[in-house]
């Protein structure tokens, strides 16, 4: 029995608690380049769980004292260790920021001029991956809205043709959300970018510490013997809520990081945020007499989920550069303390309590998230910037220092284990500042992944032309737009893996998940069967699924993907939902069949009552006697049925002739051919033709078929087409 399920509206991503996006946030990921693929581990024998020998990349930042890159090192300079062992560099490039004023001195250089180095590779600048996470947990609105548009600035001055950039934000309620995964498509990224509301913004954490700082400080006059105030018990209650909101916004953090663990090449977040206050981790600095249990040392769960978000950053080759929402790197708050505890208990402001007070004039750090910011940039090798105000410059130094850079390349021996691997590279001349990913982790088995790793493995493979994860075993798919209702079509999705395919997907369970991308690339339909293909062996499979869908162009891709190894076969095809039109006789796209092999079928429909007739209806042949063609033909004598779906409204009794014709895409050469009624039948208002389809002998080549009906009485004439491959 097949199981399905059917998931209408945008696509969803769900990390830890959610990352989702709207309709259109699901992008195509362009190709990788060559460097960028030689850090996919890819063994030879992908599905056994073997040693093998891979080149691992390392990217790696050097800056001066000053911050500055430095970019005149070769790989004799660099010290690389892997797990405490010494490696040899094999493989090293150096990639330059180009300067405009240094490249039109280059272009007036004389023609012998050649690099200092010779050991050094000088290539083309590889692509940069930019994620954008505005935290809105941890941040104000005013620095909120600040970030923003200094990331939209980001985006029209600092961003170069092949970068990929995507967008994220993170809320108390909603938790983490993806609005734009990492694409090319700048003018998508602009548009989810503009559409972003940061009125989520909380802004009051910092807040919250500093209030119950003055508590745990002074106490509370109004406490009774014995007690604490109803002001002191709410500043608690609010301080609980606030390690309950870091701990959520660690693990969100921790699950980002793992779900991107296998996005091969450098990955750099772009975190706009006020930072989780130091103090809920390692405790208030100051403990009141007054009050019971105010010694705080801090809290041991948080921090180990903070250590483990680091670790796991960077594990994942993502460098975190943390862009401080606040309006400097250390708040100045003139009279703020001071206004609270004088309206409240009428101090002396002048007093040594009041603007005199080591806490009036600035926040303690203490209490807010500059400690956890740094820290998080320190050890991913990002970097740090404070003040908001300064976000577009500091935007423009983060350019500067991720567009120079080397590319350490090593050979390792790989095991699938999934276990982590400590890196170090330092750098023999004085003075320099090493950035690097502290690590990696190797492979594991597609059992072993996370529910995390397996939804983007398979989203992978449904948006992307190249995906990173696997290249997908050969399949065969065409979509048809037959006959719906309701001012909707119906696309009919058919898809066929060779035997050869079924072998090796390796039996077992699979799930079968078709998807419908309308022309925004928004998520128009998805649906999901689930079966074993053990009963399959040394056998084609056929899978179909429809959907009633209005007019308009469609992308549909199925992919089957084996739930024990992970191994997956995709295709995909492209079809037109014409709009309905009152014409005397309309033709759908036809179905061609030929002899069949061993085959086997299986269908994913949506609900009952959802679509109405089966596609089938629409599309009847006998199976043991028929099969869909999906594959090329070969060239020769070329000979098909094809089924035809034809709309004659108020007509009962048609009298039709047909007509064939293939043009050669290439050449625009026609070739006529003879198709001849062999079946005729109404099925809910539609008339089904069958027709036999003789092309005679045809060459190689990729045609277009167009089958043509005329209804001699009424004369009306309709025309259908379908492509024809010949090999």
């Amino acid at each position: 029995m097949v199981k399905s399920s059917q998931l209408k509206g945008g696509l969803v991503i769900l990390l830890a608690v959610a990352i989702c996006g709207p309709a259109g946030s699901a992008r195509a990921l362009g190709p990788l380049s060559p460097s960028q693929q030689q850090d996919v581990i890819r063994p030879v024998k992908p599905l056994e769980h073997d040693v093998t020998v891979t080149l691992k990349l390392i990217q790696v930042y050097v800056t001066d004292s000053k911050g500055r890159p430095v970019p005149d090192l070769g790989p004799e300079d660099f010290v690389v260790t892997d797990n405490e062992q010494s490696v040899a560099i094999t493989e090293f490039e150096r990639h330059l920021l180009e300067d405009p004023g240094a490249a039109a001195a280059a272009r007036t250089a004389p023609a012998e001029a050649a690099p200092s180095r010779a050991t050094a590779a000088e290539p083309s600048r590889l692509p940069a991956k930019y994620l954008f996470l505005f935290d809105l947990a941890f941040s104000n609105l005013p620095g909120a809205r600040k970030a923003k548009a200094a990331a939209l600035q980001f985006l029209e001055t600092r961003v170069k043709p092949g970068d990929e950039v995507g967008i994220l934000t993170y809320t108390n309620v909603r938790g983490l959300r993806l609005h734009e995964f990492l694409t090319s498509d700048i003018a998508k990224v602009r548009e989810a970018l503009e559409t972003l509301d940061t009125r989520d913004s909380s802004g009051r954490f910092d807040e919250m510490e500093q209030q119950y700082l003055r508590y745990a400080v002074e106490g509370e006059p109004s406490a009774g013997v014995g007690g604490e105030s109803t002001a002191a018990s709410t500043a608690d209650m609010m301080r609980q809520e606030s390690k309950t909101a870091a701990a959520h916004y660690f693990d969100r953090l921790t699950g980002l990081a793992r779900a991107l663990r296998y996005v091969p090449g450098q990955k750099n977040l772009l975190l706009f945020s006020m930072g989780v206050p130091s103090s809920l981790l390692y405790g208030v600095p100051v403990a009141n007499a007054n009050r019971r249990g105010a010694v705080d040392y801090g809290d041991t769960v948080l921090r180990a989920k903070s250590d483990e978000m680091v670790r796991e950053l960077s594990a994942s080759n993502i460098a975190v550069f943390t862009f401080d929402t606040r309006e400097s790197a250390r708040v100045t708050d003139l009279f703020a303390w001071d206004e609270q505890t004088f309206q409240e208990r009428g101090r002396n402001m002048g007093g040594g309590s009041g603007i005199h007070d080591p806490y009036s004039v600035f926040k303690d750090e203490k209490l807010t998230g500059l400690d956890h910011l740094r820290k998080l940039s320190q050890e991913t090798g990002g970097q740090y910037f404070g003040n908001v105000n300064r976000a577009d410059k500091n935007l423009e130094r983060m350019t500067v220092l991720t567009g120079s850079y080397y590319i350490l390349g090593y050979a390792v021996g790989e095991r699938w284990d999934g276990k982590f691997h400590a890196v170090k590279v330092d750098v023999k001349r004085r003075g320099c500042e090493v950035h690097a990913q502290a690590g990696y982790f190797n492979p594991k088995p597609f059992t072993e992944y996370t529910d995390l790793e397996k939804r983007l493995h398979l989203f992978d493979l449904a948006l992307s032309a190249r995906p990173m994860f696997q290249t997908p075993l050969p399949a065969s798919v065409a979509a048809l737009a037959a006959p719906g209702g309701g001012g909707k079509a119906a696309l009919v999705t058919l898809a066929r893996l060779p035997a050869d395919t079924v072998e090796k997907l390796g039996g077992g369970r699979v799930e079968i998940v078709s998807f419908v991308f309308n022309e925004r690339d928004e998520l128009a339909d998805m649906r999901r069967a689930e079966d074993s293909l053990d009963r399959f062996r040394d056998k084609a499979l056929y899978y179909a699924s429809s959907a009633a869908l209005p007019p308009g162009d469609y992308v549909s891709r199925i992919v089957i993907r084996s739930l024990d190894t992970g191994r997956a076969a995709a295709a995909s095809a492209r079809v037109h939902l014409a709009a309905a039109e009152a014409r005397p006789m309309k033709l759908y796209a036809p179905l061609l069949l030929v002899a069949p092999e061993a085959n086997a079928y299986l269908e994913g429909r949506a609900a009952a009552g959802v679509l109405g007739p089966s596609w089938q209806d629409y599309y009847p042949f006998d199976p043991t006697q028929n099969a869909p063609l999906l594959e090329p033909l070969r060239a020769g004598l070329v000979r098909f049925t094809a089924v035809v779906p034809c709309e004659l409204p108020g007509i009962d009794m048609p009298m039709l002739v047909f007509g064939a014709t293939a043009t050669n895409m290439a050449t625009g050469e026609s070739v006529a051919g003879r198709a001849e009624l062999i079946d005729g039948t109404k099925r809910n208002g539609i008339l089904v033709l069958g027709l036999d389809i003789d092309l005679g002998d045809i060459s190689a080549g990729t045609y277009t078929l167009y089958l043509k009906v005329e209804e001699t009485e009424t004369l009306a004439v309709a025309v259908t087409r379908t492509p024809l491959v010949v090999h």
